[in-house]
């Protein structure tokens, strides 16, 4: 650092006595300052020293000034014990006064706050304010300064404590300096704002200089100055510090104290100094009134390897910036940093008494981790300072010291004249080469491990600036006369010089470009080619690539400069290569394009390729294949090369030329012709007589079509024979008629002109013509695909029946259609027709699959029931008419043809794929018969009522029944039309059955006395569960219940547990019977959607309104085991606990009587599910109410086929049976053991005879009863041929299944219960629940047949 005197000036009274300056400062702006000398105010310029004015108010010594930071006024306080404030016009517009003189003043740097301290009190004034607050000290004030945020004021007290003040004057802080009563001569905040926290600078007469934060906190340790300091002031940013007093002197420090240089020596105490706001310049105020201005400048210490660039910043810290990728780290070395120097991983920094090295952590180019290698302990004298690998190398003057790390001096040079340049220029390591310029001339070069220099050349003048090239092989010198050399080594031969140069540098990347700078220019040059010149301030000292390193007094920057112009001079001496070279350091895409077309016309395919990739110029890489492709092929002639090149380009008259020159006119026309150039194409066309003509129509026509006129380019592609693309203008613009006409015209045997036509007609929605074209083709699919995609499909079915093989081509997009349109049935019987079984039976299941999905369980039972039929149907031969589809077409559930590899497969297969359908078939119907049930349940009630336990307002059976229990009705198309049972033998000549008031419905049946001891008639089974008669209390049976139908529930009801809907048309024995048949059934199977907690809570509320209390305790009891929705747990624990109070037994009524064996069963048969529990007949329920019917199940005997046996029945019972019998035993017939059953005479006991006098029973129903017991194997009722003929057809209920299952059938032991048998579902009924359903929803209530076709008459 070096100071140099600005101005001086030296104040003197009238009486020529020397006036002492107490303090200074700067106005905001620097232009003035502000000066107490004697007694008055001094204004001087801070420009040239020139005293502005001289201001007189004070009566005594001036001890302090302060200038606001807004720049409107400063202030003065003297002895006199007064403070006058002054404006920035010099005019004084107030003065207050304390006790004591004034011994400092500062301005609050935010609110402009004036801090006035005399020596035992200090005042706050403000403009805002018209008194001063005053506020007392303990001890006398010497100084104070204002925090960065203007919020408190530290005040130096001559007891040597700080006192810390907020702006109000209070006390906030007392720093105690640790016993310390040194009295504080000055303090001051540092105004850096990159500070974390406030810290306070203090000097007091201890001879002590020491840093301290907010809360009293020592930073640092306390730093002697030996000499007493009077004045302690930062600069404007905080960066130094200036601290001058008793020692005669001003010296710079750093903000941490450490001493740096010495700024001026006075001859007497230095009282003041501060430094300018916003520039390297510094007042002092002496002892003996000398007025000093300086400028401080600060040398430049830097270093620079590559791109690598090391620098000194506030004297103390090194800076190490990568000048490409802009990354900076800072090295922070608390003391003053004298040299720096940077090669490679190695940084050297030299400071007062050592020299530290450092290196990187890794040798990843892009590093900037450094840290410390080694120390060297030694005070260094050097003017300049060089790092190697494992080496410094110090140059003084002439000599030159290589000295290791760990500061043992290994060799020494000491060379003729002064060292002006050194720099090294790499080797290995402990070899490194130095290059050197001296000041008489001469270029050394030396190593480390050698002791004799080789002198390389030696100029006319003293050496300012030389450079190696990369390759060894160039030397650029600058020397005093600024002039630009290079030499050729190891020759030293002259090869070009430049005149105005004060540096230069070769280009890292290019051997033959250097950048030199001079006169605020910098220059590029290239071998021996005029330099390229721009504007620049500054000197250049690095050039990598096309990035010029270039410093600026203390600042490095990067310009990036494309390397156009010598590329473009390579270009011109075409040097492809060369130019290629320079491109790579940075040149434009411009650029590039240029480098690539010349390289191109010179044929330097390999630099033309590279060039046209960079760019991704495709065309050109095309034509570059193009034209290396025939050179391959032995056809590469340069003319014809140059001709595509030029054509490229767009010179076309001389391209035209050349492909004449080569003979390749046909060449000229085709590039004519694509440039729409038609009369130039069509004199190359004249040229040569061969050339086909047609082409040059086709390419009219694609101009045409390009240019919009689709009309006219259609017209020239049909002259030019182009039918195909002429259809294809037609069709895009829609001209029908054209088409057609084109068609038309066609001959039949042009199949792809007919065929286009037609296929851009049916585009165009012009189905009618192409019909027409189709039929003219012979073309018949196509035809059934026109009626199709038009949806015609009465046309459609007609050419199906017409032409058999197009059926699955009509039937499967119809059946698409009708799925589509939710019509799954009728899409079934489409899938049918179309010979997909596999189809119909795939969407049949879909809709069950969605139905239970969407708890339409109504729906799923019945697709479940229509699934088992086509598991059933699935194993009848080929044309048999199926189950349940007797009736109209349209309710007809058509069948699964099997297929001929079904007919084909072995026995055992046919036999295997037969056990799995029948199983298939089971499982349907289980659970179409429980989703059927279950459907009541969860449409019947509402759980949300459930919590009032003991509500008695169930109006389920007040609505209208039956109607809300129908979600599908209306969406069975099938079974609409049935017209009946035409196929079903045995039923049309029973003549007695029409007229039977048993089973006319009649209601009366229930006053029928002598039915009151059939455990059967008790609850009056035809009425019990009819939907329509709650409101009858004559027919319920249930005296509780008789004309409320609210009530049902009694009192005892805890809520209603059932799903969806408020209200139920069913009475509480139903519900009862319901849930408990699907209780029995879940413990089975647990179908999707079916839940079983809704069962069994229906069950429990059921039983507990029917008195079956036992049922309702065990039930509740599962109930507590299952997952319970949280809204029912409490309702379901307190049923459960209420349920105690009540006997523990179920009442008699409601328990089931099998008809078998007369035993009365349990309400739960845990084990058995819905079959007696002692002799395993299964139940048969009425499936409307769930009761169970007085029937018996019997099956026919071995031998005995099931049409047979249906005949028999229909035979003449009784007497008729017992004469056939005796006719065949006097034919004189032997007579087996199943034909010897003899009908019983009048008065007589029923007797089975199964031999002759050798076995009596009054009933085959009945026999074998005593051999029952619980547990033991159900064996059915079983009846030969006599047996048979002996039953009332009346009485026997034929279930008709097709095979390969066999014929059920029922004997109704109460002919006065009246049964209904539905023939296509194969379900019981009580007929007045039976007909009352089919009244309301006009169809069976599980199969969902029709009303016209649903019983057998002889039912």
């Amino acid at each position: 650092m070096r100071t140099i005197p600005t101005w001086v000036d030296k104040v003197h009274d009238r009486d020529k006595i020397e006036q002492c300056i107490y303090d200074l400062c700067f106005c905001p702006d620097g232009s003035q300052l502000i000066v107490a000398a004697g007694n008055r105010v001094l204004v001087y310029d801070t420009n040239d020293g020139t005293l502005l004015q001289p201001l007189k108010g004070h009566k005594e010594a001036v001890y302090c000034v302060s200038y606001s930071k807004d720049g409107k006024r400063f202030a003065s306080g003297s002895a006199d014990k007064s403070v006058i404030i002054w404006t920035s016009k010099l005019e004084g517009i107030l003065k207050y006064s304390h006790n004591d003189p004034i011994q400092c003043l500062a301005y609050n740097p935010v609110s402009h706050q004036l801090a006035s301290c005399a020596l035992s009190d200090f005042g706050l004034w403000s403009p805002e304010q018209k008194s001063v607050q005053k506020h007392k000290s303990s001890s006398r004030i010497y100084c104070c300064s204002w925090t960065n945020d203007g919020q408190y004021l530290a005040l130096g007290l001559a007891d040597g404590t700080v006192s810390i003040r907020n702006k109000s004057g209070e006390v906030k802080m007392r720093i105690d300096r640790g016993g310390t009563n040194s009295p504080i001569r000055s303090l001051a905040w540092n105004p850096s704002k990159e500070e974390a926290y406030d810290i306070l600078c203090v000097a007091d007469w201890g001879q002590n200089l020491s840093f301290y934060s907010m809360n009293g906190k020592l930073i640092g340790k306390e730093r002697p100055l030996g000499f007493d300091p009077c004045c302690v002031s930062y600069f404007s940013k905080g960066e130094y510090l200036l601290v001058s007093g008793a020692n005669r002197s001003c010296g710079l420090y750093t903000k941490e104290g450490v001493r740096l240089a010495l700024v001026c020596e006075q001859a007497s105490w230095v009282w003041c100094c501060e430094a300018h706001p916003d520039s390297s310049y510094v007042a002092v105020g002496s002892q003996d009134g000398t007025i000093a201005y300086f400028q401080l400048v600060f040398a430049t210490v830097h270093g620079l390897y590559k791109e690598r660039y090391a620098y000194r910043e506030n004297m103390t810290d090194v800076i190490i910036q990568h000048l490409i990728t802009e990354q900076k780290v800072r090295i922070k070395c608390r003391d003053l940093v004298k040299k720096v120097a940077i090669y490679k991983h190695r940084l050297a920094v030299q400071l007062p008494e050592r020299v530290i090295v450092y290196e990187l952590y890794s040798q990843d180019a892009a590093d900037m981790h450094y840290r410390v290698r080694d120390k060297i302990n030694q005070k260094l004298e050097c003017n300049l300072l060089v790092v190697c690998t494992n080496h410094i190398v110090l140059c003084q003057e002439k000599r030159l010291q290589c000295l290791n790390f760990t500061g043992l001096k290994e060799r020494e040079w000491q060379l003729d004249s002064m060292i002006r340049y050194i720099k090294v220029v790499g080797g290995p390591p402990s070899k490194e080469g130095l290059l050197l310029g001296l000041k008489n001339g001469q270029v050394l070069k030396i190593f480390l491990d050698n002791a004799f220099p080789v002198h390389l050349l030696t100029v006319s003048s003293a050496i300012r600036c030389l450079d190696l090239n990369s390759s060894r092989h160039r030397l650029a010198v600058v020397d005093d006369n600024n002039d630009l050399l290079v030499y050729s080594l190891p020759d030293a031969d002259l090869q070009y010089s430049e005149k105005g140069a004060n540096s230069v540098v070769w280009n890292t990347s290019c051997d033959a470009m250097l950048c030199y700078s001079g006169n605020s220019t910098f220059n590029i040059k290239a071998d021996n080619f005029p330099a390229h010149e721009q504007k620049l301030q500054g000197f250049v000292v690095g050039f990598c690539g096309s990035k010029i390193f270039c410093l600026h007094v203390i600042s490095m920057s990067t310009v990036e400069v494309p390397q156009s112009a010598p590329m473009y001079q390579y270009l011109d001496k075409n040097k492809c290569n060369e130019a290629y070279n320079i491109a790579c350091l940075g040149v434009t895409d411009g650029d590039w394009r240029a480098l690539g077309r010349a390289a191109l016309h010179s044929h330097n395919y390999n630099i033309a390729r590279k060039c046209f990739t960079r760019t991704k110029d495709m065309k050109s890489l095309q034509l570059l294949q193009i034209i290396e492709e025939r050179g391959q092929a032995g056809s590469g002639d340069p003319t014809l090369a140059e001709a595509d090149i030029l054509a490229h380009e767009g010179r076309f008259s001389e391209a035209a030329k050349l492909y004449r020159k080569a003979g390749q006119d046909s060449l000229a026309m085709n590039m004519y012709t694509d440039l729409r150039m038609f009369d130039m194409a069509q004199e190359y066309l004249g040229a040569d007589g061969t050339m086909d003509k047609q082409q040059l129509i086709k390419k009219k026509a694609d101009w045409a079509r390009n240019i919009n006129e689709p009309r006219a380019a259609a017209e020239m592609y049909m002259s030019a024979g182009e039918t195909a693309k002429a259809i294809e203008i037609m069709a895009e613009n829609g001209w029908v008629e054209m088409l057609v006409d084109v068609g038309r015209k066609a001959d039949k045997a042009d199949h792809q002109t007919l065929s286009l036509c037609a296929q851009h007609l049916r585009q165009l929605k012009a189905r009618t013509y192409a019909t027409e074209l189709y039929r003219k083709m012979g073309e018949l699919q196509s035809v059934v695909e026109l009626f199709v995609e038009d949806e015609d499909w009465d046309e459609a079915f007609a050419w199906a029946e017409k032409y058999p093989q197009f059926k699955e081509l009509v039937y499967v997009p119809y059946a698409t259609s009708l799925a589509e349109k939710d019509e799954f049935l009728l899409a079934q019987k489409a899938f049918h027709k179309a010979g997909k079984p596999g189809e119909a039976f795939r969407v049949l299941e879909q809709l069950t699959h969605n139905a239970v999905t969407e708890n339409r369980f109504s729906d799923a039972g019945y697709y479940f029931w229509m699934l088992s039929l086509q598991c059933l149907e699935h194993l009848q031969p080929s044309g048999k008419k199926s189950f349940g589809s007797e009736g109209n077409e349209e309710g007809k559930i058509q069948s699964r043809e099997p297929s001929a590899e079904v007919v084909q497969r072995p026995d055992v297969d046919r036999k295997f794929e037969e056990a799995r359908e029948l199983e298939k078939f089971y499982d349907y119907q289980r659970r179409a018969s429980m989703y059927y049930v279950y459907h009541t349940i969860q449409r019947s009630g509402n759980h949300g009522n459930s919590g009032n336990y003991g509500n008695s307002d169930n109006p389920g059976n007040s609505g209208n029944p039956g109607n809300s229990d129908n979600p599908g009705n209306s969406d069975n198309p099938g079974n609409s039309d049935n017209p009946g049972n035409s196929d079903n033998p045995g039923n049309s000549d029973n003549p007695g059955n029409s007229d039977n008031p048993g089973n006319s419905g009649n209601p009366g049946n229930s006053d029928n006395p002598g039915n009151s001891g059939n455990p059967g008639n008790s609850g009056n089974l035809g009425n019990s569960g009819n939907l329509g008669n709650s409101g009858n209390p004559g027919n319920s049976g249930n005296p509780g219940n008789s004309g409320n139908p609210g009530n049902s529930g009694n009192s005892g009801n805890f809520g209603n547990c059932h799903q969806d809907e408020p209200f139920t048309s069913y009475m509480p024995e139903a519900l009862f019977n319901i849930s408990r048949f699907l209780t029995h059934e879940l413990a089975v199977i647990q179908p999707p959607g079916i839940s079983k907690f809704s069962t069994m809570y229906t069950l429990a509320k059921q039983a507990r309104n029917l008195e079956a209390f036992k049922l309702a305790r065990h039930v509740l009891d599962k109930l507590l085991h299952l997952h319970i929705p949280e809204r029912f747990q409490e309702d379901v624990e307190l049923a459960a606990l209420k349920i105690r109070s009540k006997p523990f037994q179920d009442n008699e009524e409601h328990q089931p009587l099998c008809y078998r064996c007369s035993t009365t069963n349990p309400l739960v048969n845990a084990s058995a599910g819905n079959q007696c529990i002692n002799c395993g007949h299964p139940f048969v329920y009425s499936f409307v109410s769930f009761e169970v019917l007085p029937v018996v199940q019997f099956v026919v005997a071995t031998g005995i086929s099931d049409e047979e046996a249906v005949r028999l029945i229909q035979q003449a019972g009784g007497d008729a049976a017992q004469k056939a019998d005796k006719k065949e035993d006097e034919g004189g017939e032997e007579q087996g053991e199943e034909d010897v059953w003899r009908a019983p005479e009048e008065g007589e006991d029923n007797q089975l005879n199964l031999e002759d006098d050798t076995m009596t029973s009054d009933d085959p129903f009945t026999a074998n009863l005593s051999a029952l017991y619980p547990g033991s194997e159900m064996s059915p009722v079983t009846l030969n041929r006599s047996a048979l003929k002996a039953q009332d057809p009346q009485d026997i209920i034929v279930c008709r299944w097709p095979k390969p299952l066999r014929f059920q059938y029922y004997k109704n032991l109460m002919p006065d219960v009246p049964i209904t048998h539905c023939v296509h579902c194969n379900k019981l009924f009580h007929t007045d629940d039976f007909i009352l359903q089919v009244l309301q929803k006009g169809h069976c209530p599980y199969c969902r047949t029709p009303a016209p076709h649903i019983t057998d008459t002889s039912e």
